[in-house]
């Protein structure tokens, strides 16, 4: 487990906890959620399967209430992290949506609120 990137102030347990897989998975949740960011921290998880080192990026996000949303979305990391870089704070409201491709797959992503 490594941090990538990381808004906000966290402990070490918070963290260890978080990658253990503490709270709710963001595409389990219904269309229309809003985020209100407190905090958030992107980990690098790194695993072997059959001989071959993977490594994927899970954002974890603490809401304003304390809720904890986490999310292996590119799509969704991306849009979150542009917001942030072009508003220059993390402190941001999000909504959740989902749209269809062309192909027919479903994603989902967020929007500045």
């Amino acid at each position: 487990m490594e941090i990538k990137k990381q808004y906000g102030d966290f402990t070490k347990q918070e963290i260890f906890n978080l990658s253990q897989g503490t709270g709710e998975l963001l595409k389990n949740q219904p269309e229309g959620l809003i985020l209100d960011i407190d905090r958030l921290v992107i980990l690098t998880d790194t695993k072997e399967i059959r001989g071959e080192v993977k490594e994927k990026d899970i954002m974890h996000i603490i809401t304003t209430d304390g809720a904890i949303y986490s999310t292996e979305s590119p799509t969704v990391q991306s849009t979150i992290l542009q917001a942030i870089d072009f508003m220059e704070t993390h402190n941001l409201k999000f909504s959740l949506f989902r749209s269809e491709s062309k192909s027919g797959r479903v994603f989902m992503n967020v929007s500045l609120v």
